[in-house]
């Protein structure tokens, strides 16, 4: 997992930067053109029906953004006094 923190110390914030080798904006082959990333547990027109959902659609680039905010939690104490500004995956290649 390629992730890159830049800090700077000026603010106390921290930039999170995945690299990711995935096309981000691709979605994630799923059965029943289901788009959201609980299609394997709830349908879209659940999901979508609900008024204050913020449920991400299935793309690469989203499930690489819960796979960087999963890193961040495992190492808690390199963010003790930092806050987080932004978390954002690319792939150079695409």
């Amino acid at each position: 997992m390629g992730i890159v923190l830049l800090v700077n110390k000026f603010t106390q914030a921290v930039d999170v930067l995945k690299i990711s080798h995935n096309a981000v904006s691709k979605l994630l082959n799923q059965e029943e053109n289901r788009k959201n990333l609980t299609a394997k547990f709830e349908s879209d027109i659940n999901e979508n029906s609900k008024s204050d959902s913020y449920m991400l659609k299935a793309k690469l680039g989203n499930i690489d953004l819960m796979e960087a905010m999963l890193a961040i939690n495992l190492i808690p104490n390199r963010f003790e006094d930092l806050r987080i500004n932004k978390i954002q995956v690319v792939n150079p290649e695409h």
